[in-house]
């Protein structure tokens, strides 16, 4: 089956104000076939947004390709553009409307008629729990809600790929059950494909059909969630995805734990004291245990 997305050896490069080049993408290579879900899983600063803004054409890659349907990003962003719906990490809906106007404004910008956007408005409404919150202005909403409102606007015109950038972020656990259930109606319903990022393990657990683990800027892993699980002998999702980001590879009966107690080991702690030794390994466990 011929991928939707397709990303080859992409590298992006950031270059700071001191001149220091910043790798933030380096070598990815994934594909996402029609009707599939794949979960970008990797902690805060690997790499996760910046692939997404590269793919929805915001950003230029450094080197490499990016085609979704056929298109390249790069060549055709237009009709790149045309396809795809994109849900952003840190954005906002716009602040002096209410969720029924972002959702009717953004639809006129896709090309819909006033009644088609009046339309898709409330039934956006319903399937989101909007209603209540139909003309407060964004500004005075919770995180939580504004998320919501940006989740349906990147639902306008049954795009064929959706990116969705930690999606579930700010919601309660009522609105993150929602949201999992519209994601996963939405692939059956119309074969449509969601690449999604996350640091949340549930979110991972509940939606992937495939995951990839990145990992300062670098794929560790792609497949299932029982590949990832028997590659690591590990028994669930914490344990492997902490095995392959630290190159950790257990028994299949050790935990993160029995990882913690070994980095401890070295580090010479005495838990008792809580006095810290110098061993050789205290600031890689440091590291491990609080990262910055």
């Amino acid at each position: 089956m011929e991928a939707l997305l397709r990303v080859e050896d992409l590298t992006k490069i950031y270059t700071a104000r001191s001149g220091e080049k910043i790798i933030a993408n380096k070598g990815l290579n994934l594909e996402i076939a029609q009707g599939e879900i794949l979960v970008i899983l990797g902690s805060n600063g690997a790499g996760k947004s910046t692939l997404i803004r590269q793919i929805s054409t915001e950003l230029l890659p450094t080197s490499g390709t990016i085609t979704v349907a056929g298109h390249d990003v790069i060549r055709e962003p237009e009709r790149v553009r045309r396809v795809i719906g994109v849900m952003p990490q840190g954005g906002n809906p716009l602040l002096h409307l209410g969720a029924c106007e972002n959702l009717y404004y953004f639809a006129r910008l896709k090309g819909f008629t006033k009644q088609e956007a009046n339309e898709e408005c409330e039934k956006m409404m319903q399937r989101l729990d909007l209603t209540e919150y139909r003309h407060r202005v964004s500004l005075n909403l919770s995180g939580g809600i504004r998320r919501r409102i940006l989740f349906g606007i990147a639902l306008l015109s049954n795009p064929k790929l959706l990116l969705l950038d930690e999606p579930t972020a700010g919601q309660d656990p009522l609105a993150r059950r929602n949201i999992h259930t519209m994601i996963k109606d939405m692939i059956h319903e119309g074969g449509r494909s969601v690449l999604l990022t996350t640091h949340d393990l549930f979110d991972a657990h509940a939606l992937a059909d495939r995951l990839a683990i990145l990992h300062q800027g670098t794929i560790r892993f792609v497949g299932t969630e029982d590949e990832l699980l028997t590659s690591t002998n590990t028994t669930n999702l914490f344990d492997a995805f902490f095995a392959i980001i630290e190159g950790v590879f257990n028994n299949g009966q050790a935990s993160i734990a029995r990882h913690v107690d070994h980095l401890l080991d070295a580090c010479e702690v005495d838990i008792v004291s809580t006095n810290v030794g110098s061993g050789h390994d205290c600031n890689h466990a440091t590291n491990i245990l609080f990262p910055v």
